[in-house]
């Protein structure tokens, strides 16, 4: 199933941090560092073909991803982390490649909110 892509709502965690632009910016700044640090572990995973690690990455920023209202790539985390161990193998790397475009797209939606808040 291939969920379009998100855009980002910021919304709800603005107001979860009490409208603190400076904590939300230290936020997101974390988000991309830990993201895109999952993501090449990601890769490193899929490479070996550690569907294991795979999940438990997934596992790991499904939290974050969920909090910038990335709702179609939460749910495709989710579609990975529950994902029983006799799934056969292409239907896993469709899932994965499903994944990363979503994850890719949060980055950049992230870096460009960054950039231009800072303008």
């Amino acid at each position: 199933m291939q969920n379009s892509l998100d855009k980002i709502d910021l919304i709800n965690l603005l107001q979860l941090i009490g409208n603190d632009k400076d904590f939300l910016m230290e936020l997101l700044e974390t988000f991309i560092s830990t993201t895109q640090d999952a993501l090449t572990q990601l890769k490193e995973a899929e490479a070996k073909d550690d569907w294991k690690q795979i999940q438990s990455i997934a596992h790991q920023i499904a939290p974050a991803i969920m909090q910038i209202g990335g709702n179609n790539a939460y749910k495709a985390i989710k579609e990975i982390e529950n994902m029983p161990e006799t799934t056969q193998g292409y239907e896993r790397k469709s899932k994965y490649t499903e994944l990363i475009p979503h994850i890719d797209n949060c980055l950049v939606q992230v870096q460009n909110y960054i950039s231009n808040d800072t303008k």
